[in-house]
């Protein structure tokens, strides 16, 4: 127990650390912008599971390299890290793409509608565990999921 709140701390306190260093480094690339949606299922963010529900997703970052995701109903938030992705075409739907493995979905990537460029969470512990015990047929058993997303 004492090993796992020390865990988090030091994982919360590099969060902490990184943001405000991103915020204080000069970056050319634009904030995205925040994404609203409605996820009807359950999900995983990291290691977190959050209900259906209504969400918010905005970045604490400047260049969105840490992005919130919020539920309307109960406020409560979790941090994730991401990386910037851009899709091979000009699509500019906002969405939130899940990787669902069975009945277990899990957030993957933000896209924001900003000149087409989205965000890549990390992918966690559960998720590669999921991808694990899909074994062999991975191919079959992996979809992904979109849910339309408002950019305000």
């Amino acid at each position: 127990m004492k090993k796992q709140m020390i865990k988090g701390f030091a994982i919360t306190t590099l969060m902490v650390a990184f943001a405000f260093i991103a915020a204080a480094v000069p970056t050319k690339a634009q904030s995205m912008q925040q994404v609203s949606a409605k996820v009807p299922f359950e999900f995983y963010v990291g290691d977190t599971t959050l209900p259906a529900g209504d969400y918010h997703v905005r970045s604490i970052t400047r260049g969105a390299d840490v992005l919130t995701i919020q539920n309307d109903k109960t406020l409560k938030s979790i941090g994730r890290f991401t990386m910037h992705i851009r899709p091979n075409d000009k699509d500019t739907r906002v969405r939130l793409v899940f990787h669902r493995y069975g009945d277990q979905y899990f957030l993957s990537e933000v896209w924001g509608g900003y000149e087409g460029s989205g965000r890549q969470l990390v992918e966690s512990k559960r998720e590669r565990a999921a991808k694990r015990s899909a074994g062999t047929l991975a191919a079959v058993r992996y979809e992904t999921v979109e849910v339309v997303a408002i950019a305000r």
